[in-house]
């Protein structure tokens, strides 16, 4: 069942992208009315949709200032050009993405947040771009149920048999460890007053937990890491992922011991050790998920650049800018948020 957050999104989806407007039956009209940066057969593309996308990319730090901004415009009408087109041939196909789909597309972007607090909580630091977030998650959808319906994207048991067999070296799974942490914030460089005042605050920490206060109570209550909501939990790690202080330390704890005060160049830290796990060889079962989506996704945008290449050499497109050789997707593969 779709979420509140869903429903929202829907709503603002059939508001944000209505049916496309009716073709102009041949010829379309190749003269640019006022206000429009491009006609794709005959349906206009606002400049203020080219210079709201690009006030909205430099307000996000993706293109600075002093860019050459006329190829920045120019990109990001090629990208406005291409929705445009794709979003015709989904509705000539028959696309239709229902409630469902979206819901499910917008649980997909959540699980990249610990917990639904944590969306919830990054969203409201964001919310001019809930609407934005909301139609990539729908035009991504009408994308896939369009090239969907054209064929060959799903790879065949055996290709993905064979892409394992051939690759194992990719499936081994390093020795490492599971670990939490406690992180007092401190440059490197700070001077004696603050390096007094976070020890302080470390003693604290450590005296809640010799008091018995759970390891993850006191980090979500005291920790400064963006680990501190999860209870300092950083998860599965290999040598090499931490900075040599941090793992040279872990390294000497036994499972549920918490370390001496461990200074990096990030501050002070104390260490619970959560896990540790011996080296070895995923197996097919494992890997076989990871990789039916990677080659899914390389099919993906392999089919979307040549049904481009098609809708483009048919459709009748006049530009108030210039082309560009650039692929739009330079900007489109910046996170939305």
């Amino acid at each position: 069942m779709p979420t509140p957050l869903a429903a929202l999104l829907g709503a603002v989806l059939l508001a944000a992208a209505p049916p496309p407007a009716e073709r102009v039956a041949s010829p379309p009209p190749t003269a640019l009315p006022d206000g429009a940066a491009a006609l794709v057969d005959g349906v206009p593309i606002p400049r203020a949709a080219v210079d709201e996308e690009l006030d909205m990319l430099v307000s996000r730090g993706v293109v600075a200032p002093s860019a050459d901004l006329d190829r920045v415009r120019a990109t990001i009408l090629k990208r406005l050009i291409e929705r445009e087109l794709l979003h015709h041939a989904a509705v000539a196909a028959g696309v239709v993405v229902t409630p469902e789909i979206l819901a499910a597309g917008l649980d997909e972007y959540k699980a990249r947040f610990v917990s639904e607090a944590d969306f919830e909580e990054y969203m409201r630091g964001h919310e001019a771009s809930r609407a934005e977030l909301g139609r990539r998650i729908h035009e991504r959808a009408e994308l896939e149920l369009l090239l969907a319906s054209r064929g060959g994207l799903d790879p065949t048991e055996d290709e993905i048999r064979a892409f394992f067999d051939g690759h194992r070296s990719f499936y081994v799974e390093k020795a490492g460890l599971r670990a939490s942490h406690i992180l007092v914030k401190l440059a490197p460089d700070a001077p004696p007053s603050a390096e007094r005042a976070a020890l302080a605050r470390v003693r604290a920490a450590q005296e809640a937990l010799a008091a018995g206060t759970p390891f993850a109570e006191v980090a979500e209550k005291l920790s400064d890491g963006p680990s501190a909501p999860r209870g300092g939990d950083l998860g599965w790690f290999s040598s090499g992922r931490m900075v040599a202080e941090f793992e040279n330390a872990a390294d000497t704890l036994a499972i549920g011991a918490v370390s001496e005060p461990v200074r990096t160049r990030f501050g002070w830290h104390l260490i619970l050790v959560t896990g540790r796990r011996p080296a070895r060889d995923r197996t097919y079962e494992e890997a076989r998920d990871e990789i039916r989506r990677a080659l899914r996704g390389k099919r993906f945008f392999i089919a979307r650049r040549e049904l481009l290449a098609e809708l483009t050499r048919k459709a009748v497109i006049v530009r108030a800018l210039p082309d560009v050789a650039a692929p739009a997707d330079d900007l489109e593969s910046s996170e939305p948020l």
